[in-house]
């Protein structure tokens, strides 16, 4: 398993192009609201997108913010493999796999009365719990919500597919750069055009990957 600079654990890829990635983070309190956006069935879901996206190389140096918001929000899926699945001697039940008909990362399937994943999908920078099968899933856009709140909101989301809430957690053998999140702060996606870049960035990622596994002998899973 690769490593970063700063000691956090990763998957077998580089961040930028990693379809599976391990996370970590912090637990924080606010008493602001958490805004919600109402469940959706997988048929009003807009199809991912499987083929190469047209990135804006300019907008690179601009996306440092934006790509560790997303790293604290992928954490979330992270957290769910740590909570759920069995402890793999290399991080492997916190990896992450790139869904393309959600544009975002997502855990590994929890078992459940209704087995579920928890991911981030870039572009809106909202959470999402899809059950499997994929019936009713259920989403929190983060904009102004902090990480103590979307736990409170994730917490119920596994309640309602019939895990123990209580199981789930955000404690971490392993730490992720500062970002004022873990300390409090709201996650904010005012710069839209960047979480939709990261999100490309990502989606040609897991389409080279998944291309190279196709065409390579005895290649592992993506």
């Amino acid at each position: 398993m690769a490593r970063e600079t700063d000691g956090h654990p990763m998957s077998r890829r580089s961040l930028v192009t990693a379809a599976k990635l391990s996370y970590a983070g912090k637990d924080s309190r606010t008493d602001h609201p958490v805004e919600l956006t109402p469940q959706h069935t997988a048929e009003t879901r807009r199809p991912g997108i499987r083929t190469w996206q047209s990135v804006r190389p300019e907008l690179a140096s601009k996306l440092s913010d934006a790509r560790l918001q997303l790293h604290y929000a992928a954490q979330f899926g992270a957290a769910a493999g740590i909570s759920f699945l069995p402890p793999e001697p290399d991080d492997s039940h916190t990896s992450l796999e790139w869904l393309p008909e959600f544009a975002g990362l997502f855990s590994g399937l929890i078992p459940a009365k209704k087995p579920f994943r928890v991911g981030v999908r870039f572009a809106e920078l909202a959470l999402l719990v899809v059950p499997e099968p994929r019936t009713t899933i259920a989403e929190s856009r983060l904009n102004r919500c902090t990480i103590a709140e979307t736990t409170d909101w994730l917490r119920s989301q596994i309640e309602s597919q019939g895990a123990d809430p209580e199981r789930y957690t955000l404690r971490r053998h392993y730490e992720i750069p500062y970002h004022p999140l873990a300390s409090g702060s709201a996650f904010d996606t005012s710069e839209r055009a960047q979480f939709e870049e990261m999100s490309k960035w990502f989606s040609n990622g897991a389409v080279i990957l998944s291309d190279l596994v196709r065409s390579t002998s005895g290649a592992s899973e993506v």
